[in-house]
């Protein structure tokens, strides 16, 4: 999935955004809030993850509907599932309970 996504900023901001490359988001930059995971599997072996987000740019897409898009937050979940690995691998993620 890294293809599919690269980080993007403006000078002011303090935090990367993340700008979709490939599919049928391409171009949607957008922000990730808090995040959370689970403390137990759910019953298909699964940890449960939720974040919040902000859309900074959606291109020609309208923010209402990709905000109540089960598919584009299931795509930017997969997303946030590929940084949170890659930073635990690098082991730059920090876990506060």
């Amino acid at each position: 999935m890294p293809e599919n996504y690269t980080y993007v900023s403006r000078g002011e901001d303090q935090w990367a955004s993340i700008m979709i490359t490939k599919g049928k988001y391409e171009g949607i930059i957008y922000q990730y809030g808090k995040v959370s995971i689970g403390k137990h599997e759910d019953e298909n072996g699964n940890m449960p993850l939720s974040f919040k987000y902000n859309i900074v740019d959606c291109g020609t897409l309208d923010e209402k509907i990709l905000n109540s898009s089960k598919e584009f937050k299931n795509t930017i979940g997969d997303i946030l599932v590929e940084i949170i690995d890659e930073q635990m691998e690098a082991g730059n993620l920090e876990y506060n309970d």
